[in-house]
């Protein structure tokens, strides 16, 4: 899918050491994200539908 597409793009770009939120406003993209990051084993990658929970998840991330 194009999706699909746009985010194995985006993760070639980017460092999967740092933590990545990712914004969004459907359900179906962050299923598709979470099978993602299942299959890659990435734990520096989320999806959120809600941007103050995206803030707190990668200040934890960092202080781990």
């Amino acid at each position: 899918s194009d999706e699909q597409k746009k985010l194995a793009e985006w993760r070639s770009h980017n460092s999967p050491g740092i933590p990545h939120a990712m914004l969004g406003r459907t359900n179906a993209m962050g299923v598709m994200l979470q099978i993602y990051t299942r299959v890659t084993n990435t734990k520096a990658l989320r999806y959120f539908m809600d941007p103050e929970a995206a803030i707190a998840w990668v200040k934890r991330f960092d202080q781990q």
